[in-house]
């Protein structure tokens, strides 16, 4: 046996004997191979001493090892010695932020000043992200309040420094983190890459709150540019799912002036967020809009409520004959043969025979059901309702945007006799 392993042995025969390793031990394996991973496995070890594991946790922080920090601290069950592991690296943690000493923007200067070797305040920022979701009481409000400074300003740059994101950082980061967030998102020229950087690192726990203050935040930069939003602002608004961005898209519906494509987008949105609960506004829509809006609402109101949803646009429909005959002379005509088409595809989808809703719309006592239902009834091909259709023929109704005289009585005959 050679010098080298004997003085081995005689190591290893000293702690067997009872020499504890102690925190000062740790440092020579600071620069050693595999010295990160030693660190780890004695801060998670309960066969080391307190002082040690604390020591451990430290170094880490100090190397800039945070990756490391988060499985390290999902394996110590012990929630005692875990909050003992967290509440020792605050300070250290703290003194290496106080160094303030990330790269920053200087006004009248191109560019950033760039700071020699590695910035230790990029990584206590980092350090503190993955302490946060471990940490309780004043360690965690400190925590949280320097991810909530970190956030406050230069944050398209602070973005791209250390490991974690701004967007990651947000969600731990406290009520404050979500007030700079907020003021993020009024300042930046980019709000659809933001959202998506925010809503990427959001976390379960604070995603409701987070999903809040997004689409706070978007539905305030959307009224400010209201009717002509900058595409980003349309972007991110396609993006939310919280119903505070509802009132901005009924506004951007509603609103005469809002562009086709804003209020295609703003319909996608409140559907989504809505479901059954859009039926209200589109039944709305199509009483009191004419032409493709009104349209438009009818089968997205079938879209969120299936046959319910059918018969609720086509009641909706206003008896004011001059309403149907915009943009053009034979606008409820050709109107009126796409929505039978869209109910008769979207019904069957949702296994719903289309000849039910047809032969309701015919029993109707209102004149624009009636007519829906002689469309309806031609687009399904029901031979079953052809005596609904016959029993119409004397109905002298008037066919207002037909583009030609015709009567209720003469269209329902006319398909009557092709089924």
């Amino acid at each position: 046996m050679n010098f080298r392993h004997c003085w081995v042995v005689l190591v290893g025969v000293a702690f067997v004997l009872g020499c504890e390793r102690k925190p000062e031990d740790l440092e020579v394996w600071r620069n050693a191979e595999g010295g990160y991973q030693k660190m780890a496995e004695w801060a998670q070890s309960p066969e080391e001493s307190d002082a040690v594991r604390v020591r451990a946790v430290q170094i880490l922080v100090e190397e800039h090892q945070p990756n490391m920090l988060q499985p390290l601290l999902d394996s110590v069950s012990d929630e005692g010695m875990k909050q003992k592991l967290v509440d020792a690296s605050l300070p250290t943690v703290q003194s290496m932020w106080a160094k303030e000493d990330w790269p920053k923007i200087e006004e009248g200067a191109e560019g950033l000043v760039r700071v020699e070797g590695r910035s230790e305040s990029v990584g206590a920022k980092d350090a503190a992200y993955f302490l946060q979701p471990h940490a309780t009481g004043a360690t965690k409000a400190a925590l949280e309040e320097i991810l909530a400074q970190w956030m406050s300003q230069d944050q398209d740059v602070r973005d791209q420094l250390g490991v974690t994101t701004i967007g990651q950082v947000a969600p731990r980061a406290g009520a404050k983190g979500v007030e700079m967030m907020l003021a993020w998102l009024e300042t930046t020229s980019n709000p659809a890459v933001v959202v998506d950087k925010i809503m990427s690192g959001a976390t379960a726990d604070g995603n409701d709150q987070i999903q809040a203050a997004l689409a706070d935040a978007i539905r305030k930069r959307a009224e400010a540019e209201h009717p002509k939003l900058a595409p980003q602002t349309e972007v991110a608004m396609l993006k939310m799912n919280h119903e505070n961005i509802v009132p901005y898209l009924e506004k951007a519906i509603q609103d005469p002036d809002s562009p086709v494509k804003l209020i295609d987008a703003a319909m996608d949105v409140y559907t989504r967020i809505m479901k059954e609960r859009a039926g209200p506004l589109f039944a709305k829509l199509v009483s009191e809009k004419t032409g493709l809006l009104r349209w438009v609402s009818a089968t997205r109101l079938i879209e969120v409520r299936g046959k319910a949803g059918a018969l609720a646009a086509a009641n909706a429909l206003p008896l004011e004959a001059d309403t149907y005959d915009e943009p053009e002379d034979d606008a409820f005509k050709k109107e009126s043969e796409i929505f039978c088409n869209f109910v008769n595809s979207e019904l069957r989808s949702q296994d719903v025979d289309p000849t039910d809703v047809a032969k309701q719309f015919l029993a109707s006592s209102r004149w624009p059901v009636q007519v829906l239902g002689v469309q309806c009834a031609k687009t399904t091909g029901a031979n079953a309702l052809k005596a609904d259709l016959e029993a119409m023929a004397k109905d002298k109704t008037s066919l207002p945007g037909w583009g030609e005289k015709k009567t209720l009585g003469q269209l329902a005959s006319e398909i009557a006799a092709d089924l």
